[in-house]
C-alpha cells in the first residue's frame, strides 16, 4: 500500500475484521501529519471535530466514568465534564 499498489493486494493479506494494527501509521511517508495539534480542554465544546479531521487516528474522543477514570486512569490523563444531556457522571476527553 505504500507504493500505491493497495488494489493489487489479495484478500487475505489484510486482517479478518477489516482493521489495521496500531501503530501503523509510523510507516506511512505520505508526512500529512507531522505535528498533531495538543487539545485545549476549556475551549472543548465536544463536537467531535477533530476526530473527524484528524489524518490519523490520533486523536480519539471519548467518555469515561469517574470511578473508573480514579481507579485505573493513567494521572496525566486530562479530561473535563461531560457537557450534553445524560451523561451526568461522566467524563470527556479528545487525546
Amino acid at each position: 500500500m505504500l507504493v500505491y499498489q493497495g488494489a493489487k493486494l489479495p484478500l487475505r493479506a489484510f486482517m479478518p475484521d477489516g482493521i489495521f494494527l496500531t501503530g501503523s501509521t509510523m510507516y506511512e511517508k505520505l508526512g500529512i501529519a507531522i505535528n498533531v495539534r495538543e487539545p485545549i480542554p476549556d475551549n472543548c465544546i465536544q463536537c467531535n471535530q477533530c476526530s473527524l479531521v484528524c489524518p490519523h487516528p490520533a486523536i480519539r474522543a471519548v467518555f469515561v466514568r469517574e470511578e473508573d477514570l480514579v481507579k485505573n486512569g493513567p494521572k496525566d490523563f486530562i479530561t473535563v465534564e461531560a457537557k450534553r444531556k445524560g451523561l451526568k457522571g461522566l467524563r470527556y476527553s479528545s487525546r
